[in-house]
């Protein structure tokens, strides 16, 4: 049954009755729909239509003296929160029953969320605007919104809200000239040279930026002061201790030694200083506990690495154990899936996790057990209506069906008479069912709109009574049979 939520009419009358249920077991009390109940404004009967037994309300104890009484926690007391006033306490007597609370005509039943409706109104307000008060202290509409204002910045800078200009506590705009002028540099070579700020630093090998060293600038005039004419200089530190001519360097030529690791003597480019700290630091045969990062293979020639510890991180070497043996682990190579490429996988043995994939190109289900593939009909959504229908509310005087409405229930329940419209500016689906239900006494209509065909018996299209259902049928694009409660 559906009941409106203020329980009265526009005039103020109470439409229906409330149906309350007492627990079987203490507490014996019973909420009503409404948050708040005002002080006498509530009758309780055996029956929906103010028949049978009814109670006689008593001040609110806690408690209620007897099986004819009822009380009304009007202040809150049981939810302690006087926002709540809706508890109805029965006697034990009536433990496991149903009754009927209807509230006098007086048009005063609301919930807190209607009082919080009543708040003042600016009429003529705009949308988004703020809200200011007048010096009566009413509500009035400000004129400003929020993009009338500068956004805040966090945090709050220096620099913050100055304006444009080349003067000194201003700000320059993008395109000021002077940051893109062509303007002499200042006098800055100082800044260059050692004790500078801005030092250029040394050349490098192979750069293409840099200054010479001081020593370097020695070592250059030195070598361009002793330099080689090719072709006309016929000695080596000519004039100097250990002058050579050419004719003797020829004649070392001539004489010169040959080894059988001449090709192997001829890379070496070792230092005593070197050799002598290599064999300071060399491996003592079978004694040696610890060696250095290696930094590059070894050549283990045939032998092997023995004695390993379990591996505990990334990186580690892996054990032979009874499991992994190369045999095993060529035999599981062997037997690997290949991406995109395998048609056949064995029985599963668990659940297969698609972490928001899908089954495609399914073939149609032949027997028992096999996955149902999704059509134009069978969807979720559709599978959800089948098992669950949507059931919608009409409450105005017309209601004209849609998609939504497809294989589900209409309640029709406002307080005029009703006309629903079958639509023709789209076809349902051939099978579809729509059913109607009249839950008020005015008249409900079911009319096609034109380019729609509607047949029923003798052509009624009207529910004849109340709770009365009619279900309409889709036949073919745009046809449909109507059949039920029909009268004329």
């Amino acid at each position: 049954m559906v009941v409106n939520k203020l329980n009265v009419n526009y005039s103020g009358w109470q439409i229906d009755a409330e149906e309350i249920k007492v627990p079987a077991s203490s507490p014996y009390t019973a909420r009503t729909l409404h948050n708040r109940i005002l002080k006498g404004s509530v009758e309780i009967w055996q029956n929906s239509d103010k028949t049978g037994t009814t109670l006689t309300e008593e001040p609110y104890t806690g408690t209620v003296s007897a099986s004819n009484k009822f009380q009304v926690d009007y202040d809150g007391v049981e939810d302690g929160d006087v926002s709540y006033r809706n508890v109805i306490l029965f006697h034990n007597a009536q433990a496991g029953t149903t009754w009927y609370v209807w509230y006098k005509s007086t048009g005063d039943v609301y919930d807190a969320n209607d009082f919080n409706a009543k708040a003042n109104k600016v009429v003529g307000g705009i949308t988004d605007n703020f809200a200011a008060l007048d010096t009566d202290g009413d509500i009035k509409d400000s004129g400003k919104k929020a993009d009338d204002f500068e956004p805040k910045i966090t945090p709050k800078r220096t620099a913050f809200n100055k304006d444009f200009g080349t003067a000194e506590d201003t700000v320059c705009e993008g395109n000021d000239s002077r940051l893109s002028d062509a303007r002499t540099p200042l006098a800055h070579s100082t800044s260059h040279i050692t004790g500078g700020s801005d030092v250029i630093p040394l050349a490098v090998a192979g750069g293409a930026s840099g200054l010479m060293s001081g020593s370097d600038k020695q070592n250059l005039a030195d070598a361009t002061a002793k330099k080689h004419t090719q072709n006309t200089d016929q000695y080596l530190d000519q004039g100097g201790a250990n002058q050579v001519s050419a004719v003797d360097v020829k004649d070392a030529v001539t004489k010169k030694h040959t080894h059988i690791n001449k090709a192997l003597l001829d890379t070496y480019t070792q230092t005593e200083t070197n050799l002598a700290d290599a064999v300071n630091k060399k491996h003592s045969q079978g004694t040696d506990t610890t060696l250095g990062t290696m930094t590059a293979d070894i050549n283990m020639n045939s032998h092997k690495v023995t004695n390993l510890a379990a591996p505990t991180t990334s990186g580690d070497a892996i054990r032979q154990t009874s499991n992994i043996t190369e045999a095993n682990l060529a035999d599981a190579v062997t037997k690997k899936h290949t991406q995109n490429t395998d048609t056949a996988l064995g029985k599963m043995s668990a659940d297969i996790n698609m972490n928001s994939h899908q089954l495609t190109n399914l073939a149609a289900p032949s027997t028992s057990g096999n996955a149902i593939r999704q059509t134009k009909k069978i969807t979720e959504s559709n599978l959800e209506k089948a098992i669950f229908p949507n059931v919608q509310t009409a409450g105005f005087s017309t209601y004209t069906l849609s998609a939504d409405d497809a294989n589900s229930y209409i309640i029709v329940d406002a307080d005029s008479d009703v006309t629903i419209y079958i639509p023709a500016t789209f076809s349902f689906e051939v099978g579809t069912q729509i059913h109607i239900i009249r839950n008020k006494t005015y008249n409900v209509t079911i009319s096609p709109k034109s380019g729609v065909t509607l047949v029923s018996r003798g052509n009624y299209r009207k529910i004849g009574v109340r709770y009365g259902v009619a279900t309409l049928v889709n036949i073919a694009s745009y046809a449909w049979v109507l059949y039920g409660d029909l009268s004329t």
